[in-house]
């Protein structure tokens, strides 16, 4: 349980509150602290298992799980954060992301203030962020110019400047502890 949510509930749903469970987890309030746990749940296994690692890394959430397992944050302090952030988060407005087959350099002229490079997983394997209509404006030109495309099913637009008016408090919450 984290900042009051059971995420047992959320992530292992009961058969008849299954739809509404699954359409909560796009909540990022509460997908966030879920992503964490079983990131975290994971890494533990591996270990119990023997396997132990030499290095951390991870995106996103995947990083606040590789700290904590790496020991830069304990477990209720990455709690706390994930939780602090996925709430600071939802209270964003919404926003969407676009999955991309196209590098860097083939998306830059499509790249304004408000579609930003979210992520490259790839030297052809991009995400786009940012404000709803924008990302539907580029996803439209992209898709006529051959490039193909994918909706990422998110609530809002994650690693996009969309995220800055909540850097200012997630830094302060993050150099207290």
């Amino acid at each position: 349980e984290s900042e009051g949510i059971d995420l047992l509930a959320y992530i292992f749903p009961v058969d008849d509150k299954e739809d509404k469970q699954a359409e909560a987890l796009k909540n990022t309030a509460v997908a966030q602290p879920a992503i964490f746990s079983i990131e975290y749940s994971l890494a533990r296994q591996w270990q119990h298992w023997g396997v132990t690692s030499a290095c951390m890394i991870g995106h996103s959430i995947g990083e606040f799980a590789a700290a904590c397992i790496a020991g830069v944050f304990s477990l209720q302090d990455s709690l706390s954060l994930i939780a602090l952030r996925g709430r600071l988060m939802a209270d964003l407005p919404e926003g969407a992301m676009l999955s991309v087959r196209a590098s860097e350099k083939e998306l830059d002229p499509h790249l304004t203030e408000s579609v930003n490079l979210a992520a490259v997983n790839g030297a052809k394997s991009c995400v786009i962020s940012g404000a709803n209509d924008q990302v539907e404006r580029v996803n439209k030109l992209l898709t006529e110019a051959g490039f193909e495309t994918k909706p990422l099913h998110t609530s809002h637009a994650f690693h996009s400047a969309m995220m800055d008016p909540i850097i200012a408090e997630f830094r302060e919450t993050i150099a207290k502890l």
